[in-house]
């Protein structure tokens, strides 16, 4: 179950910056832009209100792509760790057996992520972002 703390608190940063987000546009001194990317989510009018905006933006990105990330079920993310658990008790001995006995398989884990991460932290984006500006925005 430790293996899980990383995703969940990167979750609950997404969570609570989304909120602070949504606060911010409730209270008239946040948006959403016209066009979002991956470092900007909300805005603010010039000043203290924008530099809060582009935090909680990067706060917001930043750990939801951590989230995407450590959930890929290969050492040496979280995920690796975390499917074990998951498999039925056979099944989680010999996966982890085959862990320790193949010396090469994080470093295969980290070259399938680089390959993986852009998709995946993509589809998470746009989820998450539909799910802070909904119904208002949706963005595709």
């Amino acid at each position: 179950m430790m293996a899980l703390a990383g995703p969940l608190a990167n979750l609950l940063l997404v969570a609570v910056c989304g909120c602070a987000i949504r606060f911010g546009v409730a209270a008239g001194v946040l948006g959403a832009p016209r066009a979002v990317s991956p470092s900007v989510v909300a805005i603010g009018p010039p000043g203290t209100w924008s530099a809060l905006a582009l935090i909680l933006s990067v706060g917001f990105s930043l750990n939801l792509t951590l989230f995407a990330l450590n959930l890929i079920p290969l050492p040496p993310f979280d995920g690796g760790a975390a499917l074990p658990i998951m498999l039925p008790t056979a099944g989680g001995q010999a996966y982890r057996r085959m862990i320790i006995a193949s010396r090469g398989v994080a470093m295969v884990g980290v070259l399938i992520a680089f390959q993986a991460i852009g998709p995946i932290s993509h589809r998470a984006f746009l989820a998450a972002v539909n799910l802070l500006y909904a119904p208002a925005i949706q963005y595709r």
